[in-house]
């Protein structure tokens, strides 16, 4: 019964919202229900019938363009949707947690941070939220700090201050409760911006950045895996 409603609400938002342009969406309505990305990838979740995955990755649309299985070589499911903030992430994380994952890889932020729509310390309460009910459910997460964009993207300067605000909030938090923690901007963003040798746009990552990423998280779930055996 709760599933029905669930979903039936859930089509209820995905038919107003969609009716109308996004530029015309009341505050009111939540940041992340302003995304008809969102709205259309939740909807298609809904009908999904879940299976294990060993490993979820949970994201934007930084997560959501690669295929994390054949990358990673793993179990894997990806739960990443274009445009999505952290507080789309928390609304949705039961599409998650229905995998029974025994670890979680969470990237988020950029889109929080991007326009300045959200603060750096509400961006980082969301991740808070997720990262604690994660570890309720006995599921185990990793947090990949936040990527600087690109020098090409206008008020880069700005926005990378807010991206390196919250990536010492999480840090922080990541080393007070002994949470693994990937800086994959030591790589690829050595400088205090994404290079442009590991991004398509000056956001998006590519081929070889993904590379980097995926041997930094199976050297991690190795590492756990061996610990806990």
């Amino acid at each position: 019964m709760h599933k029905l409603i669930y979903k039936t609400g859930l089509m209820m938002i995905l038919v107003a919202v969609l009716s109308l342009p996004i530029a015309s969406a009341t505050s009111e309505v939540p940041i992340y229900l302003q995304n008809k990305t969102y709205l259309m990838q939740m909807e298609n979740q809904s009908h999904y019938k879940p299976k294990h995955a060993d490993i979820v990755m949970l994201g934007d649309s930084i997560t959501y363009n690669v295929q994390w299985n054949e990358l990673l070589g793993r179990n894997a499911a990806n739960r990443g949707i274009g445009g999505d903030y952290t507080s789309g992430m928390l609304n949705r994380l039961e599409y998650v947690t229905n995998l029974t994952p025994y670890m979680v890889f969470i990237m988020a932020g950029t889109n929080d941070l991007f326009k300045g729509e959200v603060t750096p310390e509400t961006a980082f309460q969301n991740y808070v939220s997720i990262l604690d009910a994660l570890e309720q459910k006995h599921i185990t997460p990793v947090i990949t700090l936040t990527l600087y964009v690109g020098k090409d993207i206008a008020n880069y300067t700005a926005i990378n201050e807010r991206v390196q605000k919250l990536n010492g909030y999480l840090t922080g938090y990541a080393r007070q409760h002994e949470i693994t923690c990937i800086d994959l901007n030591e790589a690829i963003a050595p400088e205090g911006y994404l290079l442009y040798d590991y991004s398509i746009d000056g956001i998006h990552i590519n081929g070889e950045a993904y590379e980097i990423w995926g041997d930094k998280i199976n050297k991690i779930i190795n590492q756990i895996l061996k610990k806990e055996s």
